[in-house]
């Protein structure tokens, strides 16, 4: 039985109240389910809300829209001071719900009540809710340690509770604003950034045991979204539904108790903690803080802000090239450390972070300022003031490119970036009195003072420059680069391709990998007026910029001419939750303007963005055929490979584990899902016993023991030999990712390939067999309600529907954009 299956039997099973419920009209708790849809849950939710709570201590609340009134009204209607609010939407999609969520209007419907327990369909209360977190402003189902996006990681909106009063506060600066201008950005992270708010201990006991979404915890007073919570075990899955069970249906009673004395008991404790703290760190409150002793002062040094130019300070290496995100280069020549601090002042440290020196740093920031100091033999660079609201976007540090610790959630409000370095023996004092070094290339910002047609005089065409996402992966990239030569394509634009970083494997980022262009054919120019690829410190400053709402991931742009009532519907299910964006949005591509620019790029197929015509569709596939040609002697390797393999029939599998600076608990969370949904397809499937080649990016996760005992396994890096690096050295300083190139051509050799969920190598394979009329749907694992672990393949949940995403009943958003293949606008060319 699946954990849908389970979970729904359990949901069906609850009773339903014996008389007609009559709820209070005021006091400590309002229960209130929003939901739009036509849903058999709606009465199931309800119902377990109210084998918990007899209807008179709480009011009870149904937020609905249009499409569902008719069935609210029959089913619930009749209930005594029951409240139905239609909010007049047909229905809302994420951003429009977040946005209702942020109306103090919203809340003021609740007025009458302490708190508000906001619930959805996909949410289940069990128990009673303790009189303890009645003392917060906001608290839901805690986020994972991977997962802490917010400033005060107090949890997941779908199943939270709320102090109406508060909120209302909270909510004003949008009192007076149209629903559709309100920003869409998700609710509980908005009501996660509250400084005055008082949250829980983020993810502590009392935190968990309040919820649970994706942190396991032993019987929670209530749950989001569980069958999803794949770090339960099948054991542990099953003992929450016997739990909910007895809670529900058998009217058990259970306590936690020991968590809730326990925080009752320190809770006094932490008070005076909190207000030492307060008094010693002037107001600050988060966090464990030693302080050395703060009364000894360093001469600090400024640091010129002089764009684009090389300033060698100590170990480090700085350059200032962005003036308008006050964003900063960092190199050291040794392992660093980043400090996240209170105040400008080493001492005052939060959280500390261990640098290897091959990882350059980028930091940016709200406000210029960097100073330096050298104090005991190590050298400080100290970023302040620019993060007023501690660490979030825009307003963090990168090291490596793309690592930003959780956009810094341990940097204080208005605190400092401070990275630290040991002082060469060589180099004990420290200069910086006039720039040392110059770039000899043109400062990327000076450009914007050179006339547009002095600075591309050499190119007779309208250009487009699009700044590659980059700092990732090979198929991040080629991703990116396919909307790049599109949008290059379709408006007969020159195409100037800024690469600003290296390529990165397994997590990695080296500049002698070489860069991208590098690794494909010149098939992809014949669609182009012209190219040119700019890296680095070449790349050209960005005007007249193509502005969308967000990442293109996580838009779904839809051509003005196709944009029709008749085509509502099939549209809506396209977007499948992305936000609709008009192709209008593009018209500066088709203007006179000489130059435009576009850098909201990412990891995106460009055949699942655009809803478009089927001449455009052409163009895509013939762009996403032509990028998928590899160099020559990339080729010629693979081929050498292939002739050495002696068993030519094999089942190919991708296993992404996680990058290198991952440590094996979190490398392994999957293991054991893996394990049995891998044995029990081919224990079904493989009774010739092919044996099974693998690439993978962690060969160190003991996952492998247990494969080899069964079943003969091959791992595609091992195929290669010294004269196959050899040869790729003539052209690839560090060969890594054209021997990667090399075994993922080897995985499609496979009779059958298994993917992995997430990974766009997985997806990019699946597409090259599909173009090969090989099966192309395998996976070993998806984080899916609809995925078959028996098969490996995701079950039609609605078959009658257009788009694969609806048909399999996929997430919706951004990773219908790039983490799973789908043969949606996919042509034989």
């Amino acid at each position: 039985m699946t954990r849908q299956k389970s979970y729904s039997d359990l949901l069906k099973s609850i009773p339903k109240p014996v008389k007609t419920p009559e709820f209070n009209i005021g006091g400590k708790l309002i229960i209130c389910l929003i939901e739009y849809r036509l849903m058999e849950e709606i009465e199931y939710v309800i119902n377990a809300a109210l084998r918990v709570y007899n209807p008179q201590e709480i009011g009870f609340a149904i937020v609905h829209g249009t499409n569902n009134e008719k069935y609210i009204q029959e089913k619930f209607g009749s209930w005594k001071n029951i409240k139905l609010i239609n909010t007049k939407h047909q229905n809302l999609d994420r951003g429009g719900y977040s946005a209702l969520l942020k109306q103090p209007q919203f809340y003021e419907n609740f007025s009458n009540w302490s708190h508000m327990l906001v619930y959805q369909t996909d949410a289940l209360l069990i128990r009673r809710i303790d009189d303890v977190y009645f003392d917060f402003d906001y608290i839901g189902a805690p986020w994972t340690s991977k997962n802490q996006w917010t400033k005060f990681n107090a949890g997941n909106g779908g199943f939270s509770l709320r102090n109406v009063k508060n909120c209302i506060k909270a909510c004003e600066p949008q009192r007076g604003k149209p629903h559709s201008q309100i920003h869409r950005g998700n609710e509980d992270g908005y009501f996660c950034d509250q400084d005055w708010f008082n949250y829980p201990p983020i993810n502590s006991d009392l935190h968990k045991n309040f919820a649970m979404e994706k942190v396991k915890y032993k019987n929670p007073i209530g749950v989001h979204q569980i069958y999803h919570n794949w770090n339960l075990t099948n054991q542990e899955y099953d003992d929450f539904i016997s739990y909910s069970r007895g809670c529900l249906c058998e009217n058990k009673k259970y306590h936690n108790t020991s968590v809730i004395r326990e925080y009752i008991q320190n809770r006094k404790k932490d008070t005076m903690t909190h207000k030492k703290l307060k008094t010693d760190l002037g107001g600050l409150t988060a966090g464990k803080l030693e302080l050395s002793n703060q009364n000894i002062k360093f001469k600090m040094e400024n640091v010129p802000h002089t764009l684009d130019v090389k300033q060698e300070i100590g170990p480090f290496t700085v350059k200032y090239d962005n003036e308008k995100r006050n964003r900063w280069h960092i190199s050291c020549k040794n392992h660093y450390e980043i400090l996240m601090c209170y105040k400008d002042d080493p001492n005052t440290v939060a959280k500390t972070y261990n640098i290897d020196k091959t990882h350059e740093a980028c930091i940016h920031k709200k406000a210029p300022g960097l100073k330096y100091m050298s104090k005991d033999n190590d050298l400080y660079l100290i970023f302040y003031p620019g993060f007023p609201n501690g660490g979030e976007a825009w307003a963090d540090i990168h090291a490596p490119t793309g690592r930003h610790f959780q956009h810094c959630t341990h940097l204080p409000r208005d605190g400092a970036i401070i990275l630290k370095a040991p002082i060469d023996d060589s180099k004990k004092t420290v200069v910086n009195k006039e720039v040392i070094a110059k770039e000899k290339e043109v400062k990327v910002e000076e450009q914007i003072k050179i006339k547009v047609e002095d600075r591309f005089r050499h190119i007779n065409n309208k250009i487009l420059i699009y700044d590659l996402y980059c700092g990732v992966g090979y198929y991040n990239q080629l991703f990116s680069l396919e909307i790049a030569v599109y949008l290059a394509a379709i408006s007969k634009r020159y195409l100037i391709l800024n690469i600003r970083h290296p390529l990165v494997a397994c997590g990695k980022p080296n500049k002698e990998y070489g860069n991208l262009i590098e690794y494909v054919t010149e098939k992809f120019k014949e669609d182009l007026v012209g190219f040119e690829c700019c890296t680095y410190n070449d790349c050209y400053a960005l005007e007249n910029e193509i502005n969308i709402p967000a990442k293109i991931s996580n838009c779904a742009i839809i051509d003005k001419e196709l944009d029709t009532k008749e085509n509502a519907e099939d549209i809506k299910e396209f977007c499948h939750w992305r936000q609709k964006v008009s192709s209008d949005v593009f018209n500066p591509l088709f203007s006179d303007t000489k130059v435009v620019s576009f850098s909201k790029s990412n990891a995106s197929r460009v055949l699942y963005n655009f809803y478009t015509n089927q001449e455009n569709y052409k163009i895509m596939n013939k762009i996403c055929k032509n990028l998928s040609e590899y160099d020559p002697l990339i080729i010629s390797t693979f081929n050498s490979v292939w002739e050495r393999i002696q068993n030519k029939e094999f089942i190919s599998v991708h296993l992404r584990f996680g990058d290198w600076h991952k440590g094996l608990p979190a490398i392994t969370q999957l293991n054991e899902t893996i394990q049995n949904n891998l044995t029990g397809w081919l224990n079904e499937n493989n009774g010739g016993e092919l044996p099974l080649f693998i690439m993978t990016d962690r060969k160190d996760n003991p996952f492998f023991n247990e494969l080899k005992k069964k079943w003969t396994i091959f791992f595609t890096d091992e195929f290669m030999n010294q004269d196959d690096i050899i040869k790729l050295k003539s052209k690839y300083k560090n060969t890594t990712v054209a021997e990667f190139l090399v075994q993922k051509q080897l995985c499609e050799m496979g009779q059958i390939f298994i993917g992995s969920q997430g990974s766009t190598v997985s997806v990019h394979t699946q597409y090259m067999n599909h173009l090969n009329n090989k099966p192309h749907e395998y996976y070993s694992f998806v984080k899916s309600t609809a995925f078959n672990s028996n098969t490996l393949t995701m079950n039609l949940v609605n078959p009658h529907k257009k788009w694969g995403w609806n048909r399999q009943n996929y997430m919706g958003g951004h990773p219908v954009s790039w983490t799973l293949y789908f043969e949606d606008n996919v042509l034989h060319v």
